[in-house]
């Protein structure tokens, strides 16, 4: 943990036509194209965007590539994303006892990265 910390943003299916600005550090919202060095930079991006639109983000999916074992593709989203399962009763007929809230709202903003030849984190299409 440093003092160089990256500012954060979130890119969802409605802004995916942003134009990256060339010359500044971040835009002020993600876009299609978009690349990152890390995934720290990635997170702290999409984190502060969501600070700024008033949503809370949390780490989502990844995937490995088979054949090395290494990391490919990750998904960042709101963490308010998808629908708890509220059903009262298990597979095996057992009752369900639900001691927390529900907290999942099927809020949408998402931030996708994929890994480029070149090493760089970037957001596709």
């Amino acid at each position: 943990v440093g003092d160089d910390i990256i500012e954060p943003v979130v890119v969802d299916e409605e802004n995916n036509d942003n134009k990256c600005n060339v010359g500044k550090s971040f835009p002020e919202k993600p876009c299609v194209s978009q690349e990152f060095d890390t995934l720290d930079e990635v997170y702290n991006f999409y984190n502060f965007y969501a600070l700024r639109e008033g949503f809370g983000i949390r780490k989502s999916s990844n995937s490995k590539s088979q054949a090395i074992g290494e990391l490919i593709w990750k998904k960042n989203l709101c963490n308010k994303a998808g629908f708890k399962d509220l059903s009262n009763v298990k597979e095996d007929g057992r009752e369900v006892v639900h001691r927390h809230r529900d907290t999942r709202e099927g809020c949408k903003p998402k931030i996708d990265v994929r890994k480029s030849k070149n090493e760089k984190w970037v957001v596709p299409r």
